[in-house]
């Protein structure tokens, strides 16, 4: 009986634990254990070296430096008077990253807003834009944009900076 229990219980964390691993984008905080906010050091002690690395210095805001970890982007920026970069934005193009295991890249728009709690989808051309969070200075969004096909192309979360 005993021996029964374990291999039942054993099947089942095989059976959840995939499905848990998926669901790492969470909404106006992280994706795949990334935090707006987490400093570099931090993401490069968890992560390793980044595959690719690239700045870019924008007409208003600090220099930006963009780096790349398998299918995930992450944005630094200086954080106020902080001496460290800090991450300012997150965004993938992959469709392993998902919200409740369920939306993500590739996602209809009806699935994203039968999954993701208090998403604002609006129309920008003909096609959808959804979002969650108020785009305000200092605040963070989370924006599932979408291709011509009205599928999720890209899913970014980052703090708003002007």
């Amino acid at each position: 009986m005993t021996k029964r229990i374990c291999i039942a219980a054993s099947l089942a964390a095989l059976t959840i634990a995939p499905a848990a691993a998926s669901a790492n984008i969470v909404v106006n905080k992280s994706m795949a254990g990334i935090a707006i906010d987490d400093t570099e050091a931090e993401v490069r002690a968890d992560r390793g070296a980044p595959s690719s690395t690239r700045y870019a210095a924008p007409e208003i805001g600090p220099k930006l430096k963009i780096v790349r970890y398998r299918q995930i982007e992450v944005t630094y920026a200086r954080n106020g008077t902080a001496a460290e970069n800090a991450v300012i934005n997150l965004s993938t193009r992959g469709t392993f990253h998902r919200v409740k295991n369920v939306a993500g890249v590739g996602s209809t728009e009806a699935n994203v807003k039968a999954f993701v709690t208090g998403v604002k989808c609006e129309r920008v051309g003909t096609r959808p834009i959804c979002s969650v969070g108020k785009f305000l200075p200092g605040r963070i969004v989370t924006t599932f944009f979408f291709n011509s096909s009205k599928r999720v192309s890209s899913v970014s979360l980052g703090r708003v900076i002007d």
